[in-house]
């Protein structure tokens, strides 16, 4: 399976929703101050159906998403260097799953915007959660583990 890979400017995140959208997905933050975003988004049903068959839940994974990238986008870095989450999707609910180093309403507000989780697209509600364990340790938790 080949990676979908976006890298957000303001001016692209500005410009992310033109169209009537939903996604779900993975995302690492490289700087949240200048939205420095890596996205992997996938399109999705308000209930978290995929719309391309070919990609599985199994497939939406940070390690095996990373390994994809060009060491341009990873800077060389393992996948568990930035803070990082994701976004599931369950019966018009939003989830977006995070290191406490990012959940901020800002990272909401941007994860809302560019994975399109609006009322528009059947979101009733977006929930954002830090989950401090070991699964969303990164480089600034003491060193990130491989």
């Amino acid at each position: 399976m080949k990676s979908r890979i976006e890298i957000l400017s303001r001016n692209e995140l500005e410009n992310a929703l033109k169209g009537k959208m939903l996604y779900k997905g993975l995302f690492w933050v490289r700087d949240i101050n200048e939205c420095d975003i890596i996205a992997l988004r996938f399109m999705s049903d308000e209930n978290g159906k995929l719309a391309d068959r070919d990609i599985t839940a199994k497939d939406i994974n940070h390690k095996r998403q990373w390994e994809q990238l060009d060491s341009v986008i990873t800077g060389g870095m393992p996948y568990n260097f930035y803070p990082r989450g994701r976004v599931e999707l369950r019966r018009g609910k939003a989830l977006i799953f995070c290191s406490p180093h990012i959940c901020t309403d800002k990272l909401k507000t941007l994860i809302t915007e560019y994975f399109g989780l609006t009322a528009d697209n059947g979101i009733k509600e977006v929930i954002l959660k830090a989950d401090g364990s070991e699964h969303y340790r990164c480089e600034l938790d003491g060193g990130a583990n491989t």
